[in-house]
């Protein structure tokens, strides 16, 4: 995922894991705790830590370098080294490692319910924020798990990008769905404000994951290079595209395991000048998102 520079956060260990606070959630917690609402709040954090841990592990199982988490408003990310996408099946697993860890905890938590040790008020808060992660990631949107589970099975059909991009657009009705309840309830004289945030932050992360699908792109062409020098022999395909096409979207149409010979044509001519991929990818690098086919020829 390509993001901007982070400040750093509160960081500690948490079941082997880097459990990392990022200062905006802190303020978050604050807020909470004025309002006399933290014994409730920490309950959530810990549900939604542990539903990060099963992703965590769950990774760990397929042998990928999974170690941290990050804490940021209204929302948990598990940092998983390595490409899931490259595995569906893997990705898949791993997507519903967090929704199945707190579905089992609620239904443990209503067994324990009867054992006088537990606060009750405090054990059903734990149940709610349990099924609430459970069910709700569910949702065949990203950046939802069951977005992600959805993306390992629609890709090897549409491809990484495609898919991405058609649950990444499911993820962001999603939100505007939730911000039109929000403001019904407004309406009718209820004030649920927490569904305005969750809005906000399933409307950014899905960006986000639109803005990783490129990235992804990106190092899996990079990767090509290394089956060449272990075979020797890499297939080649073409493209053939106009001097007024944008730079990014010839990079999208790059094919992800063959090497990219880009055909030019201007003013109708015919294809007269040839792009190598690695020359589109420098071009983009060094020009920007919206230079063109034409800027890469004047570039190279």
């Amino acid at each position: 995922m390509i993001a901007g520079r982070r400040l750093p956060g509160l960081s500690f260990g948490f079941l082997g894991v880097k459990v990392t606070f990022d200062p905006l959630f802190l303020l978050l917690l604050a807020g909470i705790a004025v309002a006399g609402y933290l014994a409730e709040a920490l309950v959530v954090i810990g549900a939604l830590m542990l539903h990060e841990t099963a992703h965590i592990g769950a990774a760990r199982y397929f042998g990928y370098e999974a170690d941290s988490i990050s804490m940021q408003p209204f929302g948990g990310v598990a940092d998983i080294g390595g490409d899931l996408a490259d595995d569906a099946f893997a990705e898949a697993f791993v997507a519903l490692a967090g929704p199945a860890n707190s579905l089992v905890l609620a239904g443990a938590s209503l067994l324990a319910g009867n054992l006088l040790i537990f606060d009750q008020g405090l054990l059903q808060w734990f149940i709610d924020a349990n099924l609430v992660l459970g069910f709700f990631n569910l949702f065949p949107c990203l950046p939802l798990d069951g977005g992600r589970v959805v993306r390992a099975v629609l890709s090897r059909r549409m491809g990484f990008k495609r898919s991405t991009r058609l649950l990444v657009s499911c993820g962001r009705g999603l939100a505007v769905v939730i911000a039109v309840l929000g403001l019904l309830g407004f309406v009718l004289g209820r004030y649920y404000l927490n569904l305005f945030f969750l809005a906000g932050f399933l409307y950014l992360a899905a960006g986000r994951e639109e803005e990783g699908a490129i990235y992804r792109h990106l190092l899996r062409l990079l990767k090509k290079k290394e089956a060449l020098r272990k075979t020797g022999i890499l297939e080649v395909t073409h493209l053939l595209v106009t001097g007024e096409a944008v730079l990014a979207r010839v990079v999208e149409a790059l094919h992800p395991s063959k090497y990219n010979l880009v055909l030019v044509e201007l003013e109708g001519d015919g294809p007269g000048h040839v792009l190598t991929e690695d020359q589109v990818i420098s071009a983009l690098e060094d020009l920007g998102l919206r230079a063109t086919v034409r800027d890469a020829l004047g570039y190279r």
